[in-house]
């Protein structure tokens, strides 16, 4: 399931892969540390959405090295820093479990 994940990544869909998914989904990452009354009525990411956000990334990363080199070198939103954020500061168990597996997979 790997070698077809990648396969479908690099070949049948690199959308999977752009850098505007990529940002928008480094954009929810910052919701980590938001409280869910904060967001109620608005478009910002909870840590719901944060979470979902963080399953992606790892997810791509693993299996796309184009995603994985773009995530860990992001400028306009730090990703590597936001998940270490996620992971040690997070009450949300989903989201601090899966920000630790997107920082290991992106090498840090």
């Amino acid at each position: 399931q790997s070698k077809l994940l990648r396969s479908i990544l690099l070949m049948q869909s690199p959308q999977l892969v752009s850098k505007p998914l990529l940002m928008a989904l480094a954009e929810d990452l910052s919701g980590s540390l938001r409280p869910p009354t904060a967001v109620t009525g608005t478009r910002l990411a909870s840590q719901h959405e944060a979470a979902l956000a963080a399953i992606c990334i790892g997810i791509l990363a693993d299996h796309s090295d184009i995603a994985k080199r773009s995530l860990a070198k992001s400028k306009n939103l730090s990703v590597v820093d936001t998940l270490e954020k996620a992971r040690d500061l997070s009450r949300h168990n989903v989201l601090s479990r899966e920000a630790g597996r997107a920082l290991q997979v992106l090498g840090s």
